[in-house]
């Protein structure tokens, strides 16, 4: 079996900390308020 080439770090795509997970939970909550307002006036 080969060694790896690159470090777990250095071969990490995926953006880790500052801040990025509150962002994606803050913006999916926005996302489900908006439709439902939009769901709440329309029907």
């Amino acid at each position: 079996m080969t060694e790896p080439k690159l470090q777990e770090e250095e071969a990490r795509q995926g953006e880790t900390g500052k801040g990025v997970r509150y962002v994606l939970i803050i913006s999916t909550a926005a996302a489900a308020i908006a439709l439902g307002l939009i769901l709440a006036f329309v029907i």
